[in-house]
């Protein structure tokens, strides 16, 4: 399954190229401007700014995990993928249950970031961005290095007038590191994920939380 998924996203990759066209002038400049404003405001923890320069399909997908994180059995939570498990894992266990309640998408991501649970641009902060592809409303980017272009991309949309992140792109990237770490480790993944928990968050992980936070009626 590992496998097939990592071939998926090679595939999507070509896809998404394939798809569109080098980016115009005002194009590049306009996605470099709000990557480099989503560094900056990922760096000083500016929470508002880092939701507004997400787009819509990020903001669809936090609340997809919010509510998987009040509503998801156990059974639907280990099915998902290893950065999806994390982030409902991390909401239940360290957003508070009334935050999750009645937050919407982009007021919770402005917490998880003040609160150093998502943002952190750091890794990105000296690569360009290079090979620029735009169709005009979505654009496909990858990371420069020593002249050296990155094997994921990043992904935006150009919405509320402006060119926007999405964030999902760079957790496929995530999905194929974490299941490697946790081969490597010997460990099941979910193993692997609770272990990794514990050592965050400095205390051990109980196993009740599997179970969604709001009980079925």
């Amino acid at each position: 399954m590992r496998y097939l998924f990592s071939c998926l996203l090679v595939f999507m990759g070509i896809a998404i190229s394939s798809a569109g066209v080098a980016a115009s002038p005002a194009e590049e400049a306009g996605i470099n401007n709000s990557w480099a404003a989503y560094k900056k405001a990922a760096a000083e923890k500016n929470g508002p700014a880092v939701a507004d320069l997400f787009d819509q399909h990020t903001w669809d997908y936090y609340d997809e995990m919010r509510q998987l994180a009040l509503k998801g059995d156990e059974a639907k939570v280990r099915g998902l993928l290893l950065p999806d498990k994390l982030i409902v894992l991390t909401f239940r266990g360290r957003v508070p249950l009334e935050t999750l309640k009645t937050s919407k998408a982009p007021a919770l991501i402005a917490y998880l970031v003040q609160n150093g649970m998502i943002g952190n641009a750091t890794n990105y902060e000296s690569l360009p961005l290079a090979d620029i592809q735009s169709d005009g409303k979505k654009a496909a980017v990858r990371l420069e290095k020593d002249g050296k272009l990155s094997p994921f991309q990043i992904w935006f949309a150009f919405e509320r007038n402006a060119w926007r992140v999405n964030l999902k792109s760079m957790l496929y990237l995530a999905d194929v590191i974490f299941a490697n770490m946790a081969q490597q480790s010997g460990k099941s993944e979910d193993e692997f994920l609770i272990a990794r928990l514990s050592q965050v968050w400095k205390r051990e992980v109980s196993p009740t939380i599997w179970q969604p936070l709001e009980k079925p009626s």
